[in-house]
């Protein structure tokens, strides 16, 4: 809209600089190809260029990518994001330390599933006030949002 006339997306190293010593930083890998386009190695070695591997998750639909991810990589973390019908994280033959479900697969068998196997739970697109905090209340560990303002309202009430 007109509102955001003007606006620029910042590049990956700008928000790196900015935000990279505070924030965990959850990076999305959206290519569809199962062969390798070389952004895993220029991922990686931004990751290191700004040494904030313990400052970023990278998730990915794309197994292929978090497999490449994961060899050249092995101290960032890894979430894999799945589409609502998908049957879920499973083993998949990539080691992974978080899940990305879509929010309304989880609930407290879920969540039991997730700590038995040690895993982050980090839902995406919560922007039902209600549904944050129930999520919250279940445990997920990142909620992700259109509207930050509000869910972070909402929880914190």
């Amino acid at each position: 809209g007109e509102v955001f006339a003007g606006e620029t997306i910042p590049t990956l190293d700008e928000v790196f600089e900015s935000f990279g010593a505070e924030l965990l930083i959850n990076v999305e890998i959206k290519s569809a190809t199962a062969e390798s386009d070389g952004i895993a190695q220029r991922l990686a070695d931004t990751i290191d260029q700004y040494g904030i591997g313990e400052r970023v998750i990278i998730s990915s639909f794309n197994l292929q990518a978090l497999r490449r991810l994961r060899a050249i990589s092995s101290h960032v973390m890894i979430g894999y994001l799945y589409p609502p019908k998908d049957a879920g994280a499973r083993d998949m033959g990539v080691p992974f330390e978080a899940i990305h479900p879509w929010h309304e697969r989880v609930d407290e068998e879920y969540m039991a599933w997730a700590r038995d196997n040690e895993l982050h739970v980090n839902c995406w697109t919560v922007n039902d006030r209600a549904r944050a905090l129930a999520l919250d209340s279940l445990g997920v560990n990142v909620i992700i949002t259109d509207d930050p303002a509000a869910i972070i309202a909402a929880i914190r009430r």
